[in-house]
């Protein structure tokens, strides 16, 4: 069960594709759009993504275009590379999401040549060729063969991959590490990866001991400490020793960046600290964290940005956004 793989079919609760696929809208009392403003996100040191109009761009620290990028989504620059899919619309086909990488100046250094992918990460990308999942270099070189039914990024040096409908673990020799006999899994952090075993998810370490029991209906993979781990549709967070150290009360909840995690009561959103405490109040159609104390909230068919004490704020990017805007007119 890929995280980031399968998320451009999914909507993505966090930050990068709030901005992606609910900041490109203002919504009316039953969410339809009704008008919709360019998106505009950190691309790299020098230049931003925009994405107005169904087109992207990349514009400079004047606001100034310097490339027209010709794809239906780009993803975030990860280790000099960035996830590119590009669709004919009139010929779509289930599963299949045709991709390639460009690089940091929006070149396509990648071609659209796989129908899956995922970012780049600890040098290699997973991506999908002729039906089967297989892992590159930033150079577009085969690293390990495409011949995984599924599989997920490495982290740690172990990469979780899928064969005759069971998962296990390889090295970045494409050695297996760890047989494939779980029904699911997740990649490793903190030493520990969930997998999913008689129909239940724990956590189990390299030597393929279960550190935190499979007792879970479904768990995520730590970050910051802690896990999202879910029983009878609730969310919470244990440690790495199985602590539950915030109760299951959400119904949904995100993993933790920079301290706070989004999470989600009845249908309104906010953010909590790894304390529990909740930083943002939970009163928000939806948001999104720009760092630890500016976020983009919408709230009562309003598209606005806030700080930490709930304030209102101006949109940071709102020059870029008006300059675009009247750029089109």
């Amino acid at each position: 069960m890929l995280i980031k793989k399968k998320f451009i079919k999914l909507i993505y609760s966090v930050f990068p594709t709030f901005f992606k696929w609910f900041s490109r809208y203002h919504y009316d009392e039953i969410n339809k759009p009704i008008a919709k403003l360019p998106i505009v996100r950190n691309f790299n040191d020098k230049l931003k993504l925009v994405d107005y109009e169904d087109k992207y761009s990349l514009v400079d620290s004047n606001d100034n275009i310097v490339s027209s990028l010709p794809y239906n989504n780009i993803m975030s620059l990860q280790e000099g590379r960035a996830l590119v899919f590009k669709y004919d619309l009139n010929n779509l086909v289930d599963d299949e999401d045709p991709c390639g990488f460009i690089d940091e100046n929006g070149t396509l250094v990648i071609p659209i040549m796989y129908t899956g992918g995922d970012d780049f990460l600890n040098g290699l990308a997973v991506v999908k060729k002729n039906g089967k999942w297989g892992f590159i270099n930033s150079l577009g070189q085969t690293i390990i063969a495409f011949e995984y039914e599924d599989a997920m990024s490495f982290e740690e040096d172990l990469a979780a991959v899928q064969l005759e409908g069971k998962w296990g673990f390889i090295d970045k020799q494409g050695q297996m590490i760890i047989k494939p006999k779980y029904q699911e899994a997740n990649s490793f952090n903190l030493g520990l990866a969930a997998v999913k075993q008689d129909n239940q998810w724990g956590y189990i370490d390299k030597d393929e001991k279960f550190v935190v029991s499979n007792e879970f209906d479904w768990t995520d993979i730590f970050r910051e400490d802690l896990a999202v781990v879910e029983n009878k549709g609730k969310y919470g967070y244990i440690d790495i020793l199985g602590n539950v150290v915030i109760p299951l009360v959400y119904d949904y909840a995100a993993e933790f960046s920079n301290g706070i995690a989004e999470v989600l009561k009845g249908n309104k959103r906010g953010f909590i600290n790894k304390s529990g405490i909740i930083v943002v109040p939970l009163m928000y159609d939806f948001v999104g964290a720009l760092n630890n104390d500016l976020f983009r909230v919408y709230y009562e068919g309003e598209d606005m940005w806030i700080d930490i004490n709930g304030n209102s704020v101006e949109n940071p990017n709102q020059k870029t956004i008006d300059k675009i805007i009247l750029s089109k007119s």
